[in-house]
């Protein structure tokens, strides 16, 4: 498989050819060879098809002709092998030239299928007592080929040799020979965990596995002189701990204690592996790891899809750093575990899901009641609440004083808009130990998984349930003082989402165009105490839409009071839906500190979409309850803070709307339009100093009309007037008037602000009013059909001024002769 061949090479020196002693050119011939190497460990040669977990066993037996190492010894030798990034380490063999280690590695592979994705490196070091080790040399495994050794033959070994190198030379020995460092690789079946739980290629649904941890045996000695192990493991699962009882002094542990895992599909599988990790728990330092076990993801999904009922039982042996854990009694360490496959209660089990449903739907979902509480402080029993999330916001319950039982009755209104896509977050319920003096305790928590959650929105309208939940704290159940499991009960009922404003209904007529919502922020009552000893709360709301706030004035030292303050919501298309929610947020003014907000309410995109869509003219008032992290805001007096808004759906009012058309108009008419002010700009330009460097283009017909560029400013003043004209006025004009704002840049490709335009029917009403008529006009920025909120989070606007005049007639001097006959001529001059 090699090749060769021989050249010949001239030798140069400083550009000219070296001439030998014998006045002929001097020459190197040079002979290169082509070798490929036999491939280590030959008899290990891959199985066509193999896959699925394996154990690879390492053996570092020895290595020979070390160099001399150390001033006064031979060598301090060890080993190091680095597979997949993990180190496994040999003990030192000292003063050695021909250390001997004899020493075995065992690292379980998930799926021998999967190529490895780098080199094994073997190290071979020599220990320093003083200083970090000397690397002696070492040698690699290609990652093509260990690839290759895994998908041997289970049961095959082989041995080979591998030659020391250190910076690309081999390292050779005190006897002159090659260093040399021998290793040993089996591979072994490894049988599946619980083998007694056989797949069910039927299983679907949500799952549930109970492992119970039993035993541990042969402990190694962890503690001092007359201590023996103090043991605990903690299963970890899904990014979750969950930890035994620490069991004293002892080589020998009995726990005993159950954990529930949960599978939401077990047809999906899962994928996180179940570890198993023993400590040695220290009352005056770290705890020491002792070593630890591994199910695959590819098990555990095995696991959970076994057969419902199907118990089994697993003895492992406790591995640290590839290798065995050995006890006390120098027999291997072993753990116990039990596992039991279940079906997951499925909450509110009698509601099913609807078939078809969509749109917005509302679920009630009530905490009504938790008993047996487990006693949680000193002299007391338990001061429980209930906190419930859902989709980021927290509800939260009464705290319920020194009691075992509470009953709290709360019910929290949980909202999806959309119940045909489903909900992505859990519903999850934990509860609390309230403590007055220090952080608050958690007592332990359960959920409603998010695929049960989108079942229970598309259950029928009207339908409802109730269910006791088992309260879980690091995966077990909660005890309770009387020994039985702590138990939540919740209700649920499927209900409408209210609509705000519900007279206002969209018309059954197609609606375009643009449309303005008048929304006017009445009034608030029942605010909270907010401010110090003698004050109230000094209320204001903002209004926020697209983007842009509007906000009411300040109300000073008060629980209720009227704004009236009317805002004005614009849609260019009606018949285009909303993306923009509105949101009122009430604050409390404070003058020595940030405003404090007190809460919110929501009028969501899709309602906003129907009350554009609403016949001009239709209004309606409506009352909100304000809500702060997911609950009601109660004011000062125990009732619910409310607000009052009134809605009512208009016209876009007309550009100039003191310029009226006149009656039958014709002939040239000109429109003095003028670019008077623009304000509220965005920053547009880099850096801290940058702001916007604003140009305005009004195009009509065809023709482009251009302002100056004012540089650096957010608000900059124009005044500069374009003459638009028309042959005939009565004819009307054919195209909108755009205008566009630019921000100009010295650099690149001017940058669009926003436009907005006349359109071409308002142009031919201006052009028809009478002559001298006039008017100035605000218009908002547009941009990708949104408004354009300047850095002050104003509304971008534009004034604009027009005038209607005559067309000047042209030399005007010379007026028509009324007696004139015959062939004229005209002599034009162009100066």
């Amino acid at each position: 498989g090699g090749w060769d061949c021989t050249d010949t090479f001239n030798i140069i020196h400083e550009g000219a050819r070296v001439i030998g002693q014998d006045k002929k050119p001097s020459v190197l011939t040079l002979k290169f060879a082509s070798v490929v190497p036999d491939p280590v460990f030959p008899k290990l040669e891959p199985r066509e098809g193999a896959g699925g977990p394996r154990m690879l066993g390492f053996t570092v037996a020895n290595c020979r002709n070390l160099p001399k190492m150390d001033r006064f010894g031979l060598c301090d030798g060890f080993v190091e092998v680095v597979y997949e990034g993990e180190v496994f380490t040999t003990q030192v063999v000292k003063n050695s030239l021909t250390p001997d280690f004899l020493q075995q590695f065992d690292i379980p592979i998930d799926d021998v299928a999967q190529p490895c994705t780098r080199d094994v490196l073997l190290r071979v070091l020599d220990w320093n007592q003083t200083s970090a080790a000397d690397l002696v040399g070492e040698a690699r495994i290609p990652a093509a080929r260990m690839s290759e050794i895994l998908r041997a033959e289970p049961g095959l070994a082989d041995t080979e040799g591998f030659a020391l190198s250190l910076k690309g030379k081999d390292v050779v020995g005190q006897s002159t020979e090659k260093a040399v460092l021998n290793l040993k690789i089996r591979m072994l079946e490894i049988p599946p965990a619980f083998h007694e739980v056989e797949r069910d290629d039927a299983a679907a649904g949500p799952r549930r596995v109970e492992v119970t941890v039993c035993t541990v045996n042969h402990l190694p000695k962890m503690d001092g002189l007359f201590g023996r192990c103090d043991p605990y493991c903690i299963m970890s699962y899904d990014g979750m701990e969950h930890k035994t009882e620490v069991r004293k002094n002892t080589y020998d542990a009995e726990f005993n204690e159950t954990f529930i895992l949960d599978a939401a599909d077990a047809a999906a599988g899962v994928a996180s592996d179940c570890v198993f990790t023993l400590w040695d728990w220290d009352a005056a330092s770290k705890d020491d790891e002792i070593g630890g076990v591994k199910i695959s993801a590819a098990r555990m999904s095995e696991i959970f899809s076994g057969r419902l009922e199907t118990e089994a039982t697993e003895t492992f042996t406790v591995m640290a750093e590839g290798k065995a854990v050995r006890g006390n009694d120098l027999h291997k360490t072993e753990l116990v575990v039990k596992v039991r496959v279940c079906e997951a209660p499925i909450p509110f089990a009698a509601m099913a899901p609807e078939e078809g449903a969509a749109g917005a739907r509302r679920l009630e979902l009530g905490v009504s009641s938790v008993k047996s509480l487990p006693k949680m402080d000193g002299f007391g029993k338990c001061d429980a609440y209930a906190v419930l999330t859902f989709e980021g916001a927290e509800y939260r319950t009464e705290t319920k004083k020194n009691a075992y039982e509470a009953v709290w009755d709360a019910v929290f209104p949980l909202d999806s808009w959309d119940v045909a896509k489903g909900v992505e977050s859990d519903c999850e319920v934990k509860v609390w130990d309230w403590n007055s003096t220090s952080k608050d305790d958690e007592v332990g928590s359960f959920k409603i998984p998010a695929a049960r959650m989108s079942e229970l929105f598309r259950a029928s309208v009207g339908e409802s349930a109730r269910d006791s939940f088992t309260v879980m704290a690091e995966g077990k159940p909660v005890i309770g003082h009387d020994r039985v499991r702590c138990e939540v009960a919740l209700s649920v009922k499927v209900c409408e989402v209210p609509r705000a404003f519900p007279m206002v209904m969209p018309t059954e007529e197609e609606v375009k165009g643009p449309r303005r919502l008048d929304i006017t922020v009445a009034s608030v009552a029942h605010l909270p105490k907010m401010d110090g000893m003698f004050g109230r709360c000094d209320p204001y709301a903002v209004l926020g839409y697209e983007g842009i706030e509007y906000k009411t004035a300040t109300v000073k030292n008060t629980y209720e009071c009227e704004w009236n303050e009317t805002f004005s919501l614009d849609s260019m298309d009606a018949s285009k839906d909303a993306v923009s929610d509105c949101v009122v947020t009430l604050w409390d003014w404070d003058a020595a500190s940030k405003d404090d907000e007190i809460g919110s309410l929501k009028i969501p995109a899709s309602r906003l979409s129907e009350l554009f869509r609403a016949s001009i003219g239709s209004s309606a008032s409506e009352t909100f309850s304000i809500v702060a992290e997911g609950k009601a805001v109660v004011g000062n007096d125990k009732k619910l803070c409310e607000v009052v808004l009134n809605v009512k759906v208009c016209e876009v009012p007309l550009a100039f709307p003191t310029v009226v058309p006149a009656g039958e108009v014709s002939g040239p008419r000109r429109l003095e339009v003028t670019v008077e002010t623009v304000k509220s700009l965005p920053k547009m330009d880099g850096g801290i100093f940058g702001k916007c460097d604003p140009y305005v283009v009004l195009s009509f017909e065809g023709v482009e009309h251009r302002t100056q560029t004012h540089k650096n400013t957010y608000d900059a003043e124009f005044n500069e007037t374009f003459a638009l004209d028309v042959d005939d006025a009565s004819k009307g004009v054919r195209s909108d008037s755009l205008v566009t704002v630019w921000d100009w840049d010295t650099a690149s490709k001017d940058d669009e602000v926003g436009q907005f335009s006349i359109p071409a029917a308002r142009l031919s009403e201006l052009f028809r009013a009478s002559i001298g008529s006039s008017g100035s006009e605000t218009f908002t920025l547009i941009a990708d059909g949104r408004v354009v909120v300047g850095h002050d989070r104003n509304k971008c606007t534009v004034v604009l001024h027009v005038k209607v005049c005559d067309v000047p007639v042209a030399f005007p001097n010379i007026t028509p002769s009324s007696d004139a006959k015959g062939p004229r001529r005209l002599d034009i001059t162009v100066a």
